[in-house]
């Protein structure tokens, strides 16, 4: 009986361990976009990735300031490890339907930001949330 109870102990604390904490991630990352007022659809593609210790270079240097410019300070997180959530979005530039991208650590968003597709002959093509060339459709 003994060795029953421990093993189920044992199971218990296995499986709770691995719970998977993916929906509560998708729920703060819904959170902040209906804060800022985006809808999403489609596909949602995620990556994981350490950012690079210094942010200067053409990528993560203009994200940096697209960041900035829309409330988020992604300098204080160069250098270590995020999740990248990206999803179609209700955002417009001209006439080219935006994505958008949530910047995240473990527990917390650190940054939201829009680009054009990949299809796109648009360069740079990365907009803050906050641009007014940016519309809502």
């Amino acid at each position: 009986m003994k060795w029953f109870i421990l093993l189920s102990l044992i199971l218990i604390v296995i499986i709770t361990g691995c719970v998977n904490t993916q929906p509560q991630k998708e729920t703060l990352i819904q959170k902040e976009l209906d804060k800022i007022g985006i809808r999403t659809s489609g596909f949602n593609k995620q990556l994981s990735l350490n950012l690079p210790e210094t942010l200067s270079d053409a990528n993560w240097g203009l994200k940096k300031i697209v960041c900035e410019e829309g409330g988020y300070d992604l300098a204080k997180y160069a250098n270590q490890a995020v999740n990248i959530n990206s999803y179609r979005s209700n955002r417009y530039y001209e006439n080219e339907q935006l994505n958008v991208w949530v910047v995240t650590t473990e527990n917390e968003i650190i940054c939201v930001y829009l680009t054009v597709g990949e299809a796109s002959g648009l360069a740079p093509g990365v907009f803050s949330i906050n641009d007014s060339n940016v519309v809502a459709k």
